[in-house]
């Protein structure tokens, strides 16, 4: 991730980090402008590598490290077919949409962005009782 270094005095970007050197973010402030980091963005896809943004924060990961790819090493490794997912982030969109049932919690920014259209169950309460709440239904599926 040497390339995020030529972006770290760039208007906006209050930190660079770099995690384990598996993957990248950058946090940012409100005067930041994605058009700075626009050609990262677009060098990186090249490489298999995502963007997420999560609020302050932008991710930067392969694509080997979704939690899609890990959820279906291990449903082929075990045989698992029956799989469900707790979510609340853009980060766990493609981790929702691969497994069988999916819960989004409803305090998370993921809600948001969706259309009226989709497959997940959306959890009526917000934060520890929406997690709550999941997990029991969870618990009761037959």
């Amino acid at each position: 991730m040497k390339l995020l270094e030529e972006y770290k005095n760039i208007k906006g970007i209050k930190k660079i980090r770099k995690a384990d050197n598996i993957f990248a973010y950058i946090v940012v402030d409100n005067t930041f402008d994605l058009k700075y980091i626009e050609s990262f963005i677009n060098k990186i896809k090249d490489f298999n590598w995502e963007t997420y943004i999560n609020g302050t924060k932008i991710y930067f990961l392969p694509q080997e490290l979704k939690k899609s790819t890990a959820i279906k090493y291990i449903c082929d490794k075990f045989g698992y077919k029956n799989t469900f997912a707790i979510g609340d982030s853009i980060m766990d969109k493609d981790m929702l949409d691969f497994c069988r049932s999916s819960y989004l919690l409803r305090h998370g920014d993921l809600v948001n962005s969706l259309s009226k259209e989709n497959k997940y169950i959306i959890s009526r309460e917000c934060g520890f009782r929406g997690s709550e709440e999941v997990l029991k239904y969870i618990i009761s599926y037959k």
